[in-house]
């Protein structure tokens, strides 16, 4: 059903872009203006998650990684770099 739904959009849009007469210029000008709507309203969508995500990167930061040793044995260091990434990676 969906491969068939495919093929018959495919065909459809052949047939639209073989087509010559002026009301194609005005189907063009809908078919258009419609992606351009509907891409439009997912603009917010996109927008919000962005923002969540680059809110749960920066707790990750300030809140895990932030408490790492710098200095010190180097084991300390990776066993609190795993922490924190098992930490992040959870969120």
């Amino acid at each position: 059903m969906f491969e068939e739904s495919i093929s018959r959009s495919v065909r459809w849009f052949k047939d639209f872009r073989a087509d010559e007469d002026g009301a194609v210029t005005t189907d063009f000008v809908v078919l258009t203006a419609s992606v351009m709507m509907m891409g439009a309203a997912h603009v917010h969508d996109i927008a919000t998650q962005s923002v969540v995500i680059a809110d749960r990167v920066e707790d990750c930061l300030t809140e895990d990684i932030a408490d790492l040793l710098v200095g010190g044995d180097p084991e300390t260091y990776l066993a609190n770099l795993q922490t924190a990434a098992e930490a992040c990676s959870s969120r």
